[in-house]
């Protein structure tokens, strides 16, 4: 995973191997988020996850597959 938080709240960058797109990102409430969607060809997954301290806690739906995976996630 690959993240690009810009200055006007849009998010570029890839999630296994995907090309993000239309992503968004917000600071509030102390916490940074992120929302974004990409496909494997099929169909599209829509991805959400925050910082939580030292690693993102997240969600994927991907409806066309019929499964929402929870995963979390550290820097390398």
């Amino acid at each position: 995973m690959t993240l690009d938080l810009r200055p006007d709240g849009t998010v570029s960058g890839s999630f296994y191997q995907s090309e993000i797109q239309a992503g968004r990102w917000k600071a509030q409430n102390g916490r940074l988020c992120v929302s974004f969607r990409t496909t494997d060809g099929a169909g599209p997954y829509h991805t959400s996850a925050c910082l939580a301290g030292e690693r993102v806690e997240g969600q994927t739906w991907a409806e066309h597959r019929g499964f929402v995976f929870v995963w979390n996630a550290t820097r390398a």
